[in-house]
């Protein structure tokens, strides 16, 4: 990046975070290699599937949060650079009594729709009702555990000291897939891992505390009436990362959902770990150099310099289009042989599977580049309120092919390519539109 754009402090910053994002993904890439394959081979692909499952609900329920970190994170940095400093313990609060007072909402809710619907009770049906339940409380535990780790979050990353969280992050994937897998080599008993993953969460809930009280008391995490006011004025605000959240969401784990419901846990496992190595994968890697920027472009707005910020974008454009096309190449002629070798042949995939999944993250990533500059500056509302309509569309076009057509999953990849041709370019032409002004 040019000098004229990023000052001495930034670039340290900037550096600090992609190296930090950087080992985070990197220990992630081994922990998604060897995590699948060993976890199939210790309990089966079918409980990896009630993992995977595990995973997916409370991702499911964290949507019902709104995403309330990323605006906290984007409204103190806000103040932090008019400093106006008097106004960060205010957001804080007030962020972190929507974030308790939604989480009890949503966790009291889900354990009366367990009790009330059989089908709930019978979901992880490799175990019995007792320890069916008894899953169902570690999801909670977890859930609220990771409400506190965001609030948390907040807290040590509005500076755009991203590398902290990056960090604690790390560690917690790692401590948590590895030990996972230790443990269940010698005490071949599945439901030991849903604990080990409770105990992991516990010890992270610790150490991001640790962090969040350098900067901030205790009484910042107690609720205050204020809030409710607070939300009214930044309702829309709030959900622009509600929205983008709620659409991931939907994308990335009801999607998953579905196909484990209409094609099974094997199915389930096969695009999970073909997502894994097609999609996530590249899209992590990718976005390294896309949402660490998001602090800098904040940063440029509030100083009026658009001709950097415009100088950093089509950096950013020119690299992901380069990226993309280098992924789609790569991955048509070894991606097959990448995923054999991978999961040692326990799981077949074909060749159409991974190009229409290479497709729809390279068109994600065109979109992540499209829409970053709006989402720095928290005016990107009616975009993401949008994507939520698409997506929900998609799972119903896509149930009903099923249900009436019988189509195979491979039809949600093609809706979801369409899906993001569109937004990619709408984003694109939103952004660029603005910036040439």
């Amino acid at each position: 990046m040019s000098n004229f754009a990023l000052n001495k402090y930034s670039k340290l910053r900037l550096i600090k975070n992609i190296k930090s994002e950087t080992l985070q993904i990197v220990s992630s890439l081994f922990i998604q290699l060897i995590f699948p394959l060993a976890m199939i081979n210790i309990f089966g692909v079918y409980n990896f599937g009630n993992f995977i499952l595990f995973i997916t609900i409370l991702s499911l329920l964290d949507v019902f949060k709104m995403n309330i970190n990323s605006f906290g994170i984007q409204k103190m940095s806000y103040f932090y650079n008019l400093k106006k400093k008097k106004n960060l313990k205010l957001v804080l609060r007030n962020c972190s009594s929507i974030l308790l007072f939604n989480s009890i909402l949503i966790i009291f809710i889900f354990l009366i729709l367990v009790s009330l619907i059989d089908y709930f009770v019978n979901i992880f049906d490799s175990f019995n009702e007792i320890n069916s339940n008894l899953i169902f409380i570690l999801i909670s535990i977890n859930f609220f555990l990771g409400t506190f780790i965001q609030i948390f979050t907040i807290g040590i990353s509005y500076k755009g000291e991203l590398y902290k969280h990056y960090n604690l992050t790390t560690y917690k994937v790692l401590s948590s897939r590895l030990l996972i897998i230790i443990i269940g080599f010698f005490i071949n008993n599945f439901l030991i891992t849903f604990y080990i993953f409770t105990l992991i969460n516990v010890i992270f809930f610790i150490l991001y505390y640790y962090e969040f009280q350098k900067d901030f008391g205790f009484y910042n995490l107690l609720p205050t009436i204020r809030s409710i006011s607070f939300f009214k004025t930044n309702i829309k605000k709030i959900f622009s990362f509600s929205n983008e959240l709620t659409s991931k969401n939907i994308k990335n784990n009801l999607q998953l959902f579905f196909v484990g419901i209409l094609f099974g846990s094997e199915a389930l496992a096969l695009i999970s770990t073909a997502k894994t190595l097609f999609y996530f994968l590249p899209l992590r890697l990718a976005t390294i150099f896309i949402n660490n920027f998001n602090y800098e472009y904040l940063r440029l707005f509030i100083k009026k310099k658009i001709k950097e910020i415009r100088y950093i974008y089509i950096k950013q454009l020119i690299y992901i289009i380069s990226f993309s096309i280098f992924i789609i190449v790569l991955g048509s002629f070894l991606g097959k042989d990448v995923y054999s070798y991978w999961l040692k042949e326990k799981i077949q995939i074909t060749n159409f599977l991974i190009i229409l999944i290479l497709f729809d993250v390279s068109l994600t990533l065109v979109y992540e580049v499209g829409v970053i500059y709006f989402r720095s500056i928290n005016n990107f509302f009616s975009l993401s309120l949008i994507r939520i309509i698409f997506e929900v569309l998609i799972i119903v076009i896509f149930l009903t092919l099923n249900v009436f057509y019988d189509f195979s999953y491979e039809a949600l990849f093609v809706l979801n390519i369409i899906n993001m041709l569109f937004f990619a370019t709408l984003s694109l032409f939103m952004t660029l539109k603005k910036i040439n002004k």
